[in-house]
């Protein structure tokens, strides 16, 4: 058997992009990336605010570094919580995609995560920190811009009610 005859296992997912949209033009998105198994590693909510730990300090500077690294993205609005995190992204229709700022967050986040648990400072996680996709809605207008600007914004006192809470 050749190499075009052996069988190639289906890696299809569903698929969360919208068809036919380009994500590398200019807009706004709204994004969320849980932990894997919605673990919460990355701090607690006391008393309606966010207290990062270690680990959401790193997930926090991943998000800071993204808008950093791609000139033609702002990080307009961001919340880390326990167990996930939501950003609200920009982009300015030149080279960077959604996809690259996520993969950045993904990418730092981890790597940053893994060598403070090689030296002791944080809970290993289970195979993988982040779950494989995430969450995003192309944001439409002002009025939705805002709307998620105001969910980020009042998350951590919404945390007990949360469909993520663990």
């Amino acid at each position: 058997m050749n190499s075009s005859e052996r069988f190639q296992p289906s890696l299809s997912r569903r698929s969360i992009r919208l068809p036919g949209y380009d994500y590398g033009a200019y807009g706004h998105y709204f994004v969320t990336i849980c932990v894997q198994g919605r673990a919460c590693l990355l701090g607690n909510v006391r008393d309606g605010a966010m207290e990062l730990n270690e680990g959401g300090r790193i997930a926090a500077e991943a998000i800071a570094d993204a808008e950093q690294r791609f000139t033609d993205v702002a990080i307009c609005h961001s919340v880390v919580m326990p167990n996930h995190l939501h950003m609200l992204v920009r982009t300015e229709g030149a080279a960077t995609t959604l996809a690259d700022v996520v993969r950045h967050v993904k990418l730092n986040s981890t790597t940053a995560y893994m060598r403070a648990v090689r030296e002791g400072r944080l809970a290993p996680f289970d195979k993988r920190l982040w779950q494989r996709d995430y969450y995003e809605r192309i944001v439409r207008d002002g009025r939705e811009f805002e709307t998620f600007r105001d969910y980020i914004a009042a998350n951590p006192q919404r945390w007990h009610h949360d469909s993520l809470f663990a």
